[in-house]
């Protein structure tokens, strides 16, 4: 478990602590124990800019297992879960939501381009990679851990789809 005083409270929010735990659940509960582990990223801040942080990576660094499929989690600065989404190559898929704020990469501040409904705005990233020779648990996986977890965007996106 990381422990570092900042002022953020991240760190002591339950939150990372249940997605390695839901992650333990998932690989005890349905999957064979001779496949190969899921791997888990640390945090990547998006704007590291002036504040401490508990994330390891941070924009604009390559994002966590950009090239793999997998699953990403996006958390709010107090680390509130608020999104979990499937990709067949994360970092791609990250790209569609958040991108240097200028065409030319001039500036090297991230902006968010997905229009996010919430209280909170995405602040942290990270990403679950899934084996390479078995890319469709990645639907799987995101399945258990919208259920486990229940991201605040996931229901806000599910009540939308129900409602239309």
């Amino acid at each position: 478990m990381i422990m570092v005083d900042t002022d953020i409270r991240f760190l002591r929010c339950p939150t990372l602590d249940s997605l390695r735990h839901a992650l333990h659940v998932y690989q005890e509960k349905y999957r064979h124990p001779t496949r190969p582990r899921l791997e888990c990223s640390d945090l990547y801040a998006l704007f590291p800019e002036g504040l401490p942080s508990p994330a390891k990576k941070q924009w604009p660094d390559t994002w966590p297992y950009s090239e793999r499929s997998g699953v990403y989690l996006i958390f709010s600065r107090t680390g509130k879960l608020l999104y979990v989404g499937k990709a067949w190559a994360i970092g791609s898929r990250l790209s569609t939501y958040f991108q240097y704020d200028s065409p030319r990469r001039e500036s090297r501040t991230c902006k968010i381009v997905h229009d996010w409904r919430g209280d909170e705005q995405p602040f942290y990233v990270a990403t679950v990679a899934v084996p390479t020779d078995s890319i469709f648990e990645a639907a799987a996986l995101e399945e258990f851990l919208i259920g486990e977890l229940k991201p605040s965007e996931n229901k806000t996106r599910l009540r939308e789809v129900v409602a239309s």
